[in-house]
């Protein structure tokens, strides 16, 4: 039979009332020392399980985290489950036997908790009340569908308590943690110390799972933004990239595009909005418009520059903004290029090492009245490559930004090797994978990254 507390919280609170008298100093002498020391360790034990929880925002790593926390200070084996809407399921389980974890796991399997049935997890995430359990009954054995011949380590098992205590999110109940022991019993103080890591863990994962939602809300929104193919262009190959950072970092306000322009020229630009978050996102979305239009109105690099300046300083905010323009023409190989404190690209020539081209690096769009930017010329022979990226390909908090330019470019040595009359002409597609596994983004990479590759 199933026992539930009613005066859980009563007796959670004379419990930390207990500590609070001993920390006081108004215990009996001969006890004070034992009751003060305990009360300590839970207090230690629950300010590092914060710190743990605290270290990550990605939602099954704090599931897995609060169970194990949980173990074996807690019981010899602890799952904790889910709710999503009117669906419960098992997020994670531990225990000190690999083989009742996987007892249990089948079992849950078998029988899944819901919210209209008496199994203690749906119970708890229906009430939002703790629930405890003195021993495992034959009904519940039965439910569990731990067969009668199994291994006595499972008999075991029946004979201990369980409580399952509400994991409570904001206006919300996101989980249950159920923990289980072999014998004995729990005590209030111990059922109060599982109430409080299985809040410090709800409010961790409500943190991550919100984080999440955002995270996939701003990518979503860049994504729907940027030109998810480059179009098919007389003359040239182009290949884009985008890869948002890791978990930890909000998506930022990189973009690119490649525009078709009168008689069959190109226009590509790079940029890069400072900030994040979706605020970032949608100044990015703006600006790419901008950039768009008066690139069909064919005005030279340095002049769409100029405009696109006044259209950063007009917006609400200070969004300083790197940008590059460039305009290439396949029929007499020229490309004209400006930039406005953005990175210079990198060159990859026939028969020549690569090397970043050397521009006047302009301002960022949005510091003041400057509005004025220089424009470069230079000839593309064909199988001549041209890189533009944004700096979370060369920079991150392990490698300084000139140690990553300086690894890519060595790194590209040789990629026109093959080049007619030799071979086929490299293309855009296999530098720009040659740039991801340089630069390392096949992996991992702190910031998000723009990459745009264009080969004659």
């Amino acid at each position: 039979m199933t026992i539930r507390y009613h005066s859980i919280s009563q007796s959670v609170h004379n419990s930390f009332g207990l500590i609070h008298r001993v920390l006081d100093g108004r215990v009996l002498r001969p006890r004070r020392r034992v009751a003060q020391q305990t009360a300590l360790e839970q207090l230690g034990f629950l300010s590092d399980a914060g710190l743990v929880l605290s270290g990550s925002l990605v939602p099954q790593r704090i599931v897995d985290m609060i169970a194990s926390l949980a173990i074996p200070r807690l019981g010899d084996g602890a799952m904790v489950f889910l709710r999503d809407s009117d669906e419960i399921s098992l997020g994670a389980i531990v225990h000190r036997d690999d083989r009742v974890a996987e007892v249990l796991r089948d079992a849950v399997a078998t029988e899944q908790p819901s919210l209209d049935n008496d199994y203690a997890p749906g119970l708890v995430l229906r009430t939002g009340q703790t629930w405890y359990t003195p021993y495992l009954t034959d009904d519940i054995a039965a439910r569990l569908s731990i067969r009668a011949g199994a291994d006595s380590l499972y008999h075991q098992l029946l004979k201990g308590p369980s409580i399952t205590v509400p994991m409570p999110g904001r206006g919300r109940v996101l989980g249950a943690m159920m923990l289980i022991r072999e014998s004995g019993t729990y005590t209030p103080v111990e059922i109060s110390l599982a109430e409080h890591l299985a809040r410090q863990g709800a409010v961790a994962l409500d943190n991550a799972q919100r984080y999440s939602a955002e995270q996939e809300s701003a990518l979503t929104l860049q994504r729907s933004l940027l030109p998810a193919n480059p179009p098919a262009l007389r003359g040239v190959e182009i290949a884009v990239d985008y890869r948002p950072g890791t978990v930890g970092t909000e998506v930022g306000g990189d973009l690119y595009d490649v525009i078709p322009l009168p008689d069959g020229r190109v226009g590509i630009a790079i940029g890069d909005v400072m900030g994040r978050g979706l605020q970032a996102a949608a100044v990015m979305g703006q600006l790419r418009a901008a950039l768009r239009a008066y690139a069909l109105e064919d005005w030279a690099p340095a002049e769409l520059l100029s405009r696109l300046d006044r259209v950063v300083d007009a917006l609400p905010g200070l969004h300083l903004t790197t940008c590059m323009y460039v305009v290439y023409d396949p029929t007499t190989r020229r490309a004209t290029v400006s930039n406005a404190g953005h990175l210079p690209p990198l060159l990859v020539m026939p028969g020549e090492e690569p090397d970043y081209l050397v521009l006047d690096p302009g301002l960022p769009l949005g510091v003041g009245d400057i509005g004025v930017f220089s424009e470069t010329s230079l000839e593309l022979p064909p199988g001549s490559g041209i890189i533009l990226y944004t700096d979370g390909l060369v920079e991150s908090r392990r490698h300084p930004l000139q140690d990553g330019m300086d690894r890519l470019r060595r790194d590209l040595r040789g990629a026109t090797d093959d080049v007619a009359p030799a071979g086929p002409p490299v293309t855009a597609r296999a530098l720009l994978q040659r740039c991801v596994t340089a630069s390392g983004l096949a992996v991992q990479t702190d910031d998000d990254t723009a990459l745009l590759v264009m080969t004659t």
